[in-house]
């Protein structure tokens, strides 16, 4: 917790600890309903103090859980044609009659492979103006291993135009290997059975 924060803290816990000494004195002579009026009043310092005490934690924890859901990211990737990455996209496009998996809630494409990965390693990236820095490649793909979707399909089911530009290999626990492959908000996965997922993350699949 930062200086700041516990400062914040300790003034409070004073403050409460002064209101509570001093409210015997303050109350004598009160009507009933004053009483009532500053009791409501004092009853809200340890309300906000829990707050501020809850508050760093649950930051803390949400932060925490969201880089241990997320494997380690490496990049070494080189500069491809663009016509490679939507090669390797149709080949993994097989029509397959339009079956969809819907999920009953927004899940992130890394709980979709239920933890079994152990790393992501980013190999081309295409149709860049500019060549991108190896950071700016890892964000966006551990931005969308951390985005959600809802459905699920085993072939392209979106009308719209896009450009890949991300490829990634996806390395499980025991050694077998899968794709990623992405523009950001488009996912191709190919999962540890050797299937693969065409999804589009939220808020551009609603």
């Amino acid at each position: 917790m930062s200086r700041g924060v516990q400062g914040r803290i300790n003034r409070d816990i004073i403050q409460f600890a002064a209101a509570s000494s001093e409210f015997q004195h303050v109350t004598r002579g009160l009507s009933m309903n004053s009483m009532s009026l500053i009791v409501r009043r004092i009853g809200v310092f340890p309300v906000a103090l829990c707050w501020l005490l809850v508050m760093p934690f649950s930051l803390g924890q949400s932060t925490a859980d969201s880089a241990a859901s997320t494997p380690e990211i490496r990049v070494h990737a080189v500069a491809a044609d663009r016509g490679e990455l939507e090669q390797k996209v149709r080949i993994l496009n097989i029509p397959c009659g339009g079956r969809y998996q819907y999920l009953d809630h927004p899940t992130t494409v890394g709980k979709f492979e239920d933890g079994k990965v152990r790393a992501i390693q980013v190999v081309y990236f295409a149709g860049w103006k500019n060549a991108p820095t190896q950071e700016e490649l890892r964000d966006i793909v551990r931005r969308v291993w951390q985005g959600k979707f809802q459905s699920a399909s085993c072939q392209i089911d979106w009308d719209e135009g896009n450009i890949w530009t991300i490829e990634a290999v996806v390395e499980f626990d025991d050694g077998i290997r899968g794709e990623l492959i992405t523009d950001g908000s488009h996912v191709v996965l190919q999962g540890h059975d050797g299937k693969s997922h065409f999804l589009r993350l939220l808020p551009a699949a609603q």
